[in-house]
């Protein structure tokens, strides 16, 4: 058996019961995200640590449809959420980390990151939203283009 094998004797019985059976009978996703537009959400942060990197995760809950960059497209529902991951142990994740910072910080009146993380709970915000394209997984992703409190 391979180094990336499952062997039985190591599978808790929740993960068992979760590779039971066929995979058509998983159910689909339901995550789908948003069209490009403007929304009027709730954001809301929260520190986690995912795949073994220290993160915080900013979850957007849809208030309202503002404007679609392209009006043909379906609106996504209201009360849906989204989220960007930033991943605190490289740049790139820092520097999203600090393009959501500087907008609730000023807006809160919290300089201190931790403080600011913690606060960040249900705050309104309007947000202008550009999907990508990820061809590894074959998905859409959520990217917040740009963020006002409101």
């Amino acid at each position: 058996m391979s180094e990336n094998q499952m062997n039985d004797e190591n599978l808790s019985p929740e993960l068992e019961d979760l590779l039971a059976g066929d995979w058509e009978s998983l159910p689909d996703s339901n995550y789908d995200a948003w069209a490009d537009g403007m929304y009027h959400a709730s954001c809301t942060a929260a520190v986690k640590t995912v795949a073994g990197h220290p993160s915080v995760e900013f979850t957007f809950k849809m208030i309202e449809v503002k404007e679609l960059a392209d009006p043909s497209t379906t609106p996504p529902a209201v009360g849906g959420t989204n989220s960007e991951l930033c991943t605190l142990d490289n740049g790139i994740g820092m520097s999203s980390f600090k393009k959501f910072l500087k907008v609730f910080g000023p807006h809160l009146g919290i300089s201190n990151r931790k403080e600011l993380v913690d606060a960040i709970q249900d705050v309104e915000v309007l947000l202008n939203n550009k999907r990508r394209y990820d061809k590894k997984n074959d998905v859409w992703r959520f990217r917040v283009d740009n963020l006002v409190c409101i």
